[in-house]
């Protein structure tokens, strides 16, 4: 089987699982673009190539529709992410009024009182804080030739493919397989397990 086969299947079975095709709002999509494997100056492919789809999702986006990526880590890692973004809007708002210096600062308690007050912590918080914090989604399959050079220390005794998956810098999904009868089945499992996943957020 000729790498340029095996490079279509990746592609095709990638494009068959996560959604790639911007509709009206463009949203929920994954850009899918082929893994470098060319050698040019100042660059050494540590491939044969492949394939990956990603994307990204705000904090803001988490929050504002209380989704959870279901992994104990990932979400601990939110929730500390919006607590740390929370303070840091809560002292640019006291800075900016400091007779609210010693009191404690929500959207609920602001509203109360000033709606408008309530709506600029809340701008400030969402739309320039929490919306700048992003979670890098990736599904990548790369190929590794029998004999190649570009195996890189591993088994390059058969043809095979690694497919990796990352939520930000957490590893989802780190699995080699040698190129064999019925691979196509087994990338197309683990691009749906990974897809269900970062689906959650999206």
């Amino acid at each position: 089987m000729t790498d340029e086969k095996i490079s279509k299947v990746i592609k095709e079975t990638i494009e068959k699982v996560f959604p790639h095709i911007e509709d009206d709002f463009g949203a929920n999509v994954f850009k899918i673009t082929e893994v470098p494997h060319e050698h040019c100056s100042g660059f050494w492919a540590s491939t044969n190539g492949g394939w990956k789809a990603t994307a990204n999702v705000s904090l803001r986006d988490i929050k504002i529709y209380a989704h959870k990526f279901g992994i104990k880590k990932v979400d601990d890692s939110v929730k500390a992410l919006s607590k740390y973004y929370h303070a840091i809007a809560v002292d640019h708002f006291i800075r900016a009024h400091p007779e609210y210096a010693g009191k404690k600062v929500t959207y609920e308690m602001l509203a109360k009182k000033d709606y408008k007050l309530a709506e600029e912590f809340d701008c400030l918080l969402y739309d320039e804080l929490l919306d700048s914090c992003t979670f890098d989604l990736m599904f990548c399959v790369q190929l590794f030739l029998k004999g190649d050079m570009h195996a890189n220390g591993r088994n390059n005794s058969k043809t095979h493919i690694s497919m990796l998956a990352f939520i930000g810098e957490y590893e989802l999904l780190d699995k080699t397989i040698t190129v064999k009868e019925g691979y196509e089945q087994v990338i197309e499992a683990q691009a749906l397990k990974t897809y269900n996943i970062f689906n959650r957020v999206l």
